[in-house]
């Protein structure tokens, strides 16, 4: 081995020997430092202390959300009672002031109607039937039955609608106003004996009183067919008041009694089914 080789040789172990030594002064190092690190930090002017372990920031952030949710429910649930309070109240307050407004309405309708009647009745100026109906609103007992009967309370209706019938003081016109009303509720509730005395009345009235102001023409026949319907509906239940049409009517046509009961039984069928078409059931 010659002088240059011997000395390539000494620098490479030289090198190896520094690095080997480099390494091992490295690893010395960080082993010192980690420890050191999991137990106490040097702060910068020279004072120690240990470091707290970390926290689970996964279970900070539960708790935190979960206090902060709950502060938010209770904060937003105070104020949406509070808004549906102040809302109630309003709604109170504005029901109150609709139902004063309506009642003062209702009231000052009701004083200017009863005005208006009073003009209209006492004005000689105003139209005969214009009049009569101006008097129909003045009858406490009309206007219930009225009201009744729109809402279809027949009952109320029909005994109101009486009520009127038995004043003495009434006139004819509404006499006979009041007897259509309640041949109305008749049919609508199927009243065979409210139908009969109605037609009664309403025959009466065309035969003997002056109801052209109701373009009611002055004549008995309708009477005549009331009380010809009335004794055929009359018959069909009672045995004893239909012999006795039987009889009558045989001698009157000069017929035998088993053909006079055959054409009497045809006039009940007759006015029976006429009677069905009048009802409104």
């Amino acid at each position: 081995m010659d002088d240059e080789q011997r000395k390539t040789f000494i620098i490479g172990g030289v090198i190896l020997l520094l690095c080997f030594v480099l390494l091992i002064i490295c690893c010395g190092r960080d082993n010192k430092s980690s420890g050191n690190s999991e137990k106490e930090i040097k702060s910068l002017d020279g004072k120690t202390f240990k470091k707290e372990p970390k926290k689970n920031n996964h279970s900070n952030y539960q708790s935190t959300s979960s206090s902060s949710s709950s502060s938010s429910y209770y904060s937003s649930s105070t104020t949406n009672k509070k808004k549906s309070s102040s809302k109630s109240q309003i709604n109170d307050e504005q029901r109150k002031r609709i139902l004063a407004f309506q009642e003062k309405a209702r009231k000052e309708q009701q004083e200017w109607i009863k005005e208006h009647i009073k003009n209209l009745i006492e004005n000689p100026n105003t139209p005969a039937k214009i009049k009569i109906k101006a008097q129909l609103m003045e009858n406490k007992n009309y206007v219930t039955a009225y009201k009744a009967h729109k809402n279809h309370d027949f009952k109320l209706a029909i005994s109101s609608y009486l009520e009127v019938l038995n004043d003495k003081n009434i006139s004819p016109e509404t006499q006979y106003i009041t007897v259509e009303y309640l041949l109305d509720c008749a049919q609508f509730t199927g009243d065979l004996d409210l139908f009969l005395k109605m037609i009664k009345i309403k025959g009466d009235l065309m035969a003997t009183k002056d109801l052209s102001v109701l373009n009611v023409e002055k004549s008995d026949s309708y009477l005549k067919w009331t009380e010809e319907f009335t004794d055929y509906m009359k018959a069909r239940s009672d045995p004893t008041y239909k012999d006795k049409l039987i009889n009558e009517f045989a001698k009157r046509t000069l017929r035998n009694r088993s053909d006079a009961e055959r054409v009497l039984n045809d006039r009940i069928v007759m006015y029976e089914n006429l009677y069905k078409d009048l009802l409104k059931l």
